[in-house]
């Protein structure tokens, strides 16, 4: 990739995963009431889903930052969204609140590879006179999933199923994988 233009396709595939990221974090957070009620659990017990994938993600983003260091930062990226598409499914097939908190653990390891890798991703991806809009991109990205996420998560309780707010998670993650492996596929990243 030349030093002077930006490579659009990495640019918004690392936008995408900080929209994942921020979305997953606060999807859920309208649902704790309706899901508690289904699982048979409180508002206490269903509380630690929240919590594991809080946890998972901050206390795993530096161990994943070094190991996209070492072995690549888009290969731990897509892989993140792998693992996120995989948790939100098992979160969605939940039949217990210990495999809840259990399955958003996982997929909170998958928002903690995604997030560590994108802000590099993006100033990877733009000039390095740029670096400072890249990471504006980065905080607009995540922000806006957060702002996307209790509206969203509110819509899908009312007219589908507590569930389904984790299979709207899917095509978002599968998007990812797939601008992950066409950004590989053109060799921008190793």
């Amino acid at each position: 990739m030349s030093d002077s233009r930006t490579n659009w396709l990495l640019l918004i595939n690392a936008a995408l995963g900080s929209f994942l990221a921020g979305t997953a974090s606060r999807i859920f957070a309208v649902s704790l009431p309706t899901v508690a009620r289904s699982l048979d659990t409180t508002i206490v017990g269903i509380s630690w889903a929240v919590i594991s994938f809080q946890i998972s993600t901050i206390s795993l983003s530096l161990v994943f930052g070094r190991i996209g260091d070492i072995y690549g930062r888009e290969k731990i990226f897509g892989l993140g969204f792998l693992v996120s598409a995989i948790g939100a499914s098992l979160c969605g097939l939940s039949q217990n609140v210990f495999q809840l908190i259990t399955f958003r653990f996982f997929q909170g390891i998958g928002a903690s590879m995604t997030q560590s890798q994108a802000r590099a991703l993006a100033m990877d991806s733009m000039p390095k006179e740029s670096a400072g809009k890249a990471q504006g991109f980065m905080t607009t990205a995540f922000h806006t999933g957060v702002l996307v996420g209790p509206s969203a998560g509110g819509l899908i309780i009312d007219y589908v199923h507590w569930r389904a707010i984790f299979f709207f998670l899917l095509p978002i993650a599968l998007a990812g994988m797939t601008l992950t492996l066409l950004n590989l596929k053109r060799g921008n990243r190793s």
